[in-house]
């Protein structure tokens, strides 16, 4: 059997009609016309250079896999979003040698409340260090996903299996009989595209997905009645809490809220109508109305440095590869953020799949790929998005017996040390995680 390499050589030189179609497949190009190939092949191509994409490749390079990382963006993203790391990806990332450098950047939450917003008492408080004997980062890491991605394309530019490209983003790709076809544009003077075939191209490319196509059109789920607007701010809002944890979810009928600490800021995060425009939610004055109603008179002072705002939504693919090309992280699911779950799931997905590819590289068979997709597909369905919908409806839960209810159900467990030990597993994703060598 030819290479991929050479399969490609071969098609442009010598007319191979069964991969030009591919390539017109991929490329979408006119009858006589071709993108420029790239000839040499590659093991793993990425698509992505987020929280997913270079945790992938890390894993990968760190495996003596060559991967090559295309991002659209001229340099890392500094967008905030995502910014609670669970015990369990602190494990994966002790793997990597990474956890101890992110832990010296961020915030360790030990503890974390669930609180009524309108009466300020607290229904339940997890101290996550009952959870020590089971791991060793008995906390919630906060920090931004920036500081990840800075952490990682450090170690990155540095290894000989690793190569990230910025401004190169990937626009389509598409299975071929060996491998994968993946189209990247040229950005600035000169413009163009080339198609790029590599043995596995993964889409870890957001939302958005230019890769997802290669796989499936379909995007099942819904959209939140709701969106959510980010206030960060250098004040300390926790010391308005009496007794208040560094994470704090507030429960409301009308405006839930959460407040999380951060080493050099804090964030305040409000639930408001999915049909409230961006502008006003940045409006300085509903800002500060905003503050002022959470937090009283001490919020018209808050020093705040920006605002936010974004919808939320639930949505799977059903299924997470189509031959060599594969999704992970957000271009295969979305689900709301409360629990700091969707960021965290993706790079579960990133491990398992980098021991997969490795393995199919070494010889392990192409099927594996079903198994990763199946596992991987049933962690977000079944555990990330019910803990997140149950989040969801419980913070802003307007039926009163309803709401009773739930409380009830908090109160107990708090006083159950054994309930409480499995919830707060289940909160650190320490049940769903990959396999990974402590």
């Amino acid at each position: 059997m030819r290479s991929i390499s050479e399969g490609v050589r071969l098609a442009v030189a010598g007319g191979d009609d069964a991969l030009l179609e591919r390539l017109h497949a991929c490329g979408r190009y006119q009858d006589g016309e071709h993108p420029p190939v790239n000839v040499t092949g590659e093991p793993v191509v990425i698509a992505g250079a987020g929280p997913v994409g270079l945790s992938l490749a890390l894993a990968l390079a760190e495996r003596d896999v060559p991967v090559r990382v295309f991002e659209r963006l001229p340099t890392l993203s500094g967008e905030s979003r995502a910014s609670t790391f669970h015990p369990s990806t602190l494990e994966l990332f002790a793997g990597l040698h990474v956890a101890n450098e992110l832990v010296e950047l961020g915030y360790c939450a030990e503890t974390m409340q669930y609180r009524d917003r309108a009466t300020g008492a607290v229904i339940v408080e997890f101290d996550f260090r009952e959870l020590a004997e089971e791991t060793a980062f008995p906390f919630r890491l906060q920090v931004e996903q920036s500081t990840l991605t800075a952490v990682l394309l450090k170690r990155l530019l540095k290894h000989r299996h690793a190569r990230v490209e910025f401004g190169r983003p990937a626009v389509g790709a598409t299975a071929t009989g060996d491998g994968a076809a993946v189209r990247v544009a040229h950005l600035g003077e000169g413009g163009g595209e080339e198609v790029i075939e590599a043995r596995f191209v993964v889409g870890t490319d957001g939302a958005h997905s230019a890769i997802r196509p290669g796989v499936t059109s379909e995007f099942p789920g819904f959209s939140f009645p709701s969106r959510f607007v980010m206030v960060f701010t250098t004040t300390d809002v926790i010391k308005f809490f009496v007794d208040g944890a560094p994470v704090i979810y507030l429960w409301d009928t009308v405006q839930p809220a959460t407040v999380f600490t951060l080493r050099d800021h804090w964030r305040t995060v409000f639930q408001v109508d999915a049909d409230e425009s961006e502008a006003h939610s940045k409006d300085p004055k509903v800002v500060e109305e905003r503050l002022v109603g959470l937090f009283g008179e001490r919020g018209r002072g808050c020093d705040v440095r920006t605002v936010t705002s974004y919808r939320l939504h639930q949505r799977i693919v059903p299924v997470y590869r189509n031959g060599g090309v594969v999704l992970a992280g957000d271009a295969a699911h979305l689900n709301a953020p409360l629990g700091g779950m969707g960021m965290n799931c993706g790079i579960h997905d990133a491990f398992m799949l980098a021991d997969v590819l490795s393995g199919i590289l070494a010889g392990a068979p192409e099927a594996d790929l079903d198994t990763y997709s199946t596992v991987r597909r049933k962690a977000a369905e079944t555990y990330v998005f019910h803990r997140a919908r149950e989040n969801y409806q419980q913070f802003s839960e307007a039926d009163a017996g309803l709401r009773e209810k739930a409380i009830a159900r908090w109160r107990s467990i708090a006083g159950d040390p054994s309930r409480m030990r499995t919830v707060m597993r289940e909160m650190s994703m320490l049940d769903t995680m990959p396999a990974v060598a402590r």
